[in-house]
Parts: C-alpha cells; sequence; structure tokens
C-alpha cells in the first residue's frame, strides 16, 4: 500500500468511533490505500501536555500523509469540525490533495436558514450565498468536488465515504501520478 491517507473529520468524537474507524480503514485498504487515524497516535489524554502531544502528532501524521480524506460533515453546529478545517488547510498548504465527504447534501445557507435563522436576520452579518455545502474556503480548496449522501443522523457519513472510496479506487492511476510517493 503505496499511499498514506489521512482521516480527518469529527468521528474520533463518536461513541461509536472505533467501530467506524475500524470499517473506514477496512474500506481504504480494500483499494490499497494506507489509512491514518488520529487515535493512531498513542497519546495519555491524562497527561498536562496532552493537547500538545495530540496536536504535533497529527500535524507529523499529516506531513507523512499522502492525501487526506475529510468528513466535513456539519458537526456541533451548521459547518464541518473545526478541527478536520484545520487539518484540511494544513495538508493544503502543504500541496495534498484534500478529498471531502458529507452526509448533508443541502447548501450551507439552507442549513443556517433551517437551523440558526437568527443568525440570517440579525441584520448584522451576511451569508455566502454561492450554493456550495460548506464555507467557500472549505468547499474550493476540496481536489474534487466533496461526495454527498443525505443522512444528517449518521455522523461519520458512511455512505459517502464509501461513494469517495469507489471513486478514489477508480482513479488510482491517476492519483498516483498526482502525488509524490
Amino acid at each position: 500500500m503505496l499511499i498514506r491517507a489521512y482521516l480527518a473529520g469529527p468521528d474520533v468524537f463518536l461513541i461509536n468511533g472505533r467501530e467506524n474507524e475500524r470499517k473506514k480503514k477496512s474500506l481504504c485498504e480494500s483499494i490499497g490505500l494506507t489509512p491514518m487515524y488520529p487515535l493512531d497516535n498513542e497519546i495519555d489524554s491524562n497527561l498536562s501536555n496532552a493537547p500538545t502531544n495530540i496536536y504535533v502528532g497529527n500535524l507529523n501524521m499529516l506531513d507523512d500523509a499522502h492525501i487526506v480524506l475529510a468528513n466535513i460533515s456539519p458537526f456541533r453546529g451548521p459547518h464541518t469540525d473545526p478541527g478536520a478545517a484545520y487539518e484540511m488547510g494544513y495538508a493544503k498548504a502543504k500541496g495534498k490533495p484534500v478529498y471531502g465527504y458529507t452526509n448533508d447534501t443541502r447548501q450551507l445557507i439552507e442549513r443556517i436558514n433551517e437551523g440558526y435563522p437568527d443568525t440570517v436576520s440579525d441584520g448584522q452579518t451576511s451569508i455566502e450565498q454561492f450554493g456550495l455545502g460548506e464555507n467557500l474556503m472549505i468547499s474550493e480548496s476540496l481536489t474534487y468536488t466533496e461526495f454527498k449522501r443525505h443522512d444528517p443522523e449518521d455522523l461519520t457519513a458512511m455512505l459517502a465515504f464509501e461513494d469517495l472510496i469507489d471513486h478514489i479506487g477508480n482513479h488510482i492511476e491517476a492519483l498516483l501520478i498526482n502525488i509524490e510517493i
């Protein structure tokens, strides 16, 4: 397995996170990717320096990864997990392809209007209306348009992840040409 893929997203915070980690890793391996998951770092979360160790460990994995597969599903609000957004930006700045997948097919403006109408009508802010599923800085950073399946109850966005894996598997030769191994 030549291509190392970092799996970004809020999955680490989910109750069934380890089960989903195993499934996503297995799907990656089925097409020849070597998955890298934030919880692969063995860090004692009880230590006072745990936040720094987690941060550095994740950045080291991002440095070692060839691509990033990011769960950009809305998490704790209408937007993607801020940690995943940071990891996507970090990887993009390093020239790595970033693929996004989500459990929500709605445009960002729709999610905000439905779940947070006061932020739209407060008269002090505006919301970009470009028809994108996420903030333009996230949507435009993706190597390929995000893979979407509407299943808001599934925070792992497993169906969209499976679509992404199918896409990468069908285009693995082109991916190998475009990344540094």
